[in-house]
């Protein structure tokens, strides 16, 4: 038996009910309706899964918050495949590390013609 439904999935994504104390009460409430996890009536376990909802220190993700996300990654990720060369093999991020040069320097531009150099660490200039 399924304990998550439709509903439950639409009424938690995007909540973030560990951080904002409106969507705090927003689930609190629901879950009190007896509204999230319709299948599920034992109080412990509401109990349980209510304290975990809490516990969840990100947003409370979905298919729908990841598709939705996805249109915002792809036309970054198609920048940084411009910055390689066409045929680079693996991840973006395994490319960069193979072409990092081991600096513990980056250049940041700060204006049109203009650079700072920021010292980091590898993963900082990844």
């Amino acid at each position: 038996m399924s304990c998550l439904d439709v509903n439950t999935v639409q009424l938690l994504q995007i909540k973030y009910s560990f951080l904002f104390s409106e969507d705090h009460r927003a689930v609190l409430k629901d879950m009190q309706n007896g509204v999230l996890f319709l299948t599920i009536t034992d109080s412990t376990t509401q109990n349980t899964i209510w304290c975990h909802l809490n516990m969840i220190p990100h947003m409370i993700s979905s298919i729908y918050t990841f598709l939705k996300n996805i249109k915002y990654l792809k036309p970054c990720a198609k920048v940084m495949k411009c910055l390689l060369s066409a045929k680079f093999k693996g991840s973006i991020r395994q490319a960069f590390r193979q072409h990092h040069t081991g600096q513990t320097q980056c250049q940041i531009q700060v204006t049109d013609y203009s650079y700072s150099t920021l010292k980091s660490s590898l993963d900082d200039c990844i």
